[in-house]
């Protein structure tokens, strides 16, 4: 399944190095794409990247936490949590944050292919959390089938329905994070992120589909 919202939101928070389109070389376009990624994923913003965006830490912490709470976002719409309170949301935000510290990415190198655009190899291993998530998860299930086993679901009252929607996320959630300490990685793949000179913007930034490339893989999604 593709990553759709998730994608979206974090295209708006893909950064720019500024400078002009001739004086950019491969190192540039390297640490462009590999900076980005810390920032991004890790919520890790090298010095130089704050200076070279024109960006302060703070603005660059904002956008990690947005970046989170697109994925919490997605999650969310994956497993079918239909009512999600903020509770929710921001016990998934730790839980995904404690994920994406593990995210596990290289940038290999870059070439140039013209004056205004690189092509820079990356090698991502997908961490493969939801594989875990799916076939464990009715083993955290157990209560929640056995209070409702009786009840018939489709015939609640929407307070009714909103509780049980609430216990179903809960149990998720746990089930979510006892897979933390078990999950690892699924074979490493190689993804061609380009990188361009915006001529009207005097900037070089990651191409929004390239990076939904490298996005879609850093965590599988079965």
């Amino acid at each position: 399944m593709k990553k759709f919202l998730s994608v979206i939101m974090i295209f708006a928070m893909l950064l720019s190095f500024a400078g002009c389109g001739g004086g950019y070389s491969e190192e540039d376009a390297a640490s462009l794409v590999k900076w980005n990624l810390e920032s991004i994923y890790l919520g890790e913003h090298d010095p130089t990247f704050i200076s070279s965006t024109r960006s302060t830490e703070e603005e660059l912490d904002a956008s990690y936490e947005e970046g989170i709470f697109a994925e919490v976002d997605f999650f969310i719409y994956y497993v079918d949590i239909e009512y999600p309170t903020e509770e929710i949301r921001n016990e998934l935000a730790e839980v995904y944050k404690e994920i994406y510290s593990k995210s596990k990415f290289e940038v290999k190198g870059a070439e140039r292919v013209d004056e205004i655009t690189f092509k820079i190899e990356t090698e991502v291993y997908p961490i493969d959390i939801m594989e875990l998530l799916l076939m464990n998860y009715e083993d955290y299930m157990t209560d929640l089938y056995a209070e409702y086993a009786d009840v018939d679901i489709e015939n609640m009252t929407m307070a009714e329905y909103q509780e049980y929607d609430e216990k179903w996320a809960a149990c998720l959630i746990e089930a979510l994070r006892a897979q933390i300490p078990e999950m690892g990685y699924n074979a490493p793949e190689t993804v061609t992120v380009e990188v361009k000179y915006l001529e009207d913007e005097e900037v070089w930034q990651m191409t929004d589909e390239s990076f939904s490339e490298f996005d879609a893989r850093v965590i599988e999604y079965p």
